[in-house]
This record gives structure tokens, sequence and C-alpha cells, in this order.
């Protein structure tokens, strides 16, 4: 049996699977070694919906040459930062007083 995988912008990728039954976790490791995307940042649809983790393609009505698409999260960051801002600027109003924000 084999899928094709659409991601947005490029040309489909025919993809071999074993079988209907085949998990949808062992079919992002097919999607890693083909795309090189890990399995945490692959979001699979097929019809509209998310595929998850423990069902199989039998579960989601998966046909031969059937397209699912594929987006890829954003990289998570290694260390968020918070942006703080120290600078203070000032403002004369129209009394003529000045006042500080930040």
């Amino acid at each position: 049996m084999h899928v094709r995988i659409r991601i947005f912008g490029k040309p489909d990728t025919v993809v071999v699977v074993e079988s209907k039954l085949t998990k949808i976790d062992q079919f992002r490791r097919i999607v890693k070694e083909k795309f090189d995307v890990p399995p945490k940042l692959q979001r699979l649809f097929y019809g509209g919906k998310l595929l998850e983790n423990g069902y199989t393609f039998h579960d989601y009505n998966i046909k031969l040459n059937d397209v699912i698409q594929l987006m890829v999260r954003a990289q998570p960051e290694d260390s968020p930062k918070k942006k703080t801002d120290t600078k203070t600027d000032k403002t004369k109003v129209s009394n003529g007083d000045m006042v500080e924000y930040k």
C-alpha cells in the first residue's frame, strides 16, 4: 500500500506503508526517515482530521493513494527569554508637565 504526503509548497511524495493496520506512530517514523522531521514536530491531517497516535490507517479509512497533509510545527526555543524593557520615555503634555512612562 502507498499514500501520498503533501507539504505546503512542495510536490507530493509517495510513501510506502505496510498495510492498513499500520499505526500512526509507526507512520510518523517513516515520515521522519523520508523528510527528516522529528515525530514531535509532525502534524498529520487526513480529510480535515488530525491523525493521532494509537490509531491505524484503517481507523481513519485511509486508502491506497490517498493524500495525507504534513504540517511541521515550529521548533521550540531552548530557553525562553523574557524581554525586559527598562527604557523610560518622557512626554510633554498640553499643560507643560513632563510625564514619564515605560
